[in-house]
């Protein structure tokens, strides 16, 4: 996930804890549960720096494969 993905997934997890919320006020806990918790899950996803690489490094280095 890059960090334009981060920041628009953001308000969505906002509007899904919000939902969370409304489920528990009319006594529909296990749904708000499951709900909080995929919340969760998706909070913990973080962005990734996005690295250039470059091909002619990689192609230097010998392959380590089975028996080498």
């Amino acid at each position: 996930m890059n960090i334009e993905q981060h920041a628009a997934i953001q308000p969505r997890i906002v509007e899904l804890q919000r939902a969370a919320l409304e489920f528990a006020e009319l006594g529909e806990s296990k749904v708000s549960r499951l709900i909080l918790a995929a919340c969760f899950a998706a909070q913990k996803l973080k962005p990734v720096k996005v690295v250039a690489v470059d091909p002619a490094a990689d192609a230097s280095k010998p392959a380590k494969g089975k028996g080498a």
